[in-house]
């Protein structure tokens, strides 16, 4: 029993870092009028939405990997028959010689929590859209995913999704 507490103690304490991959997400198809043809623009800062950020959870480290792309494809799905163009821009808004109906600044958060009896993933999201300098929508939320019975990647990739289609879809409401 001793050497059994002496080994538990070390892997306790004993700090490692792990890289985690979110899949994708499963986005829900918008048929906006506000969006019909029209072209949008994403505009992704690594300041407000770090495409691979670090989490620490006790002693551990989590990596999350790519994260940026995972947002970009759950767009294109949300947006393939609807709009006319979309076009991502990281770190800078598109030039001034580009005409846009719609510009759209994603935030995103995620931490890995420690309730008293559960441990979960929550994730917290933003979505801003512009139509150049008035804003039209201002739209967040945050979920959380107890981990149970389902890995920390599977966590997370549930609450990005629910967040994701619950935020997007009531800014995109509020454009008509």
């Amino acid at each position: 029993m001793k050497y059994f507490k002496i080994i538990i103690l070390s892997i306790v304490t004993l700090g490692c870092s792990h890289n985690t991959t979110i899949r994708n997400i499963r986005a829900n198809k918008t048929d906006s009028m506000a969006l019909n043809n029209k072209k949008v623009a994403f505009v992704i800062n690594d300041s407000s939405f770090p495409d691979s950020p670090k989490v620490a959870f006790g002693p551990n480290t989590f990596n999350f990997k790519n994260l940026q792309n995972v947002f970009i494809d759950g767009y294109k799905q949300k947006f393939d028959r609807t709009t006319n163009k979309l076009d991502f821009y990281k770190n800078q808004a598109p030039s001034t010689g580009t005409s846009y109906a719609f510009y759209f600044y994603p935030e995103f958060k995620i931490k890995l929590v420690n309730d008293f009896w559960t441990s979960g993933c929550l994730v917290k999201y933003k979505l801003r859209i512009l139509d150049g300098a008035k804003v039209l929508a201002d739209e967040s939320g945050e979920y959380k995913v107890t981990i149970w019975n389902i890995t920390l990647s599977k966590a997370c990739e549930e609450a990005i999704e629910e967040v994701f289609n619950d935020v997007t879809d009531r800014a995109i409401a509020r454009l008509r």
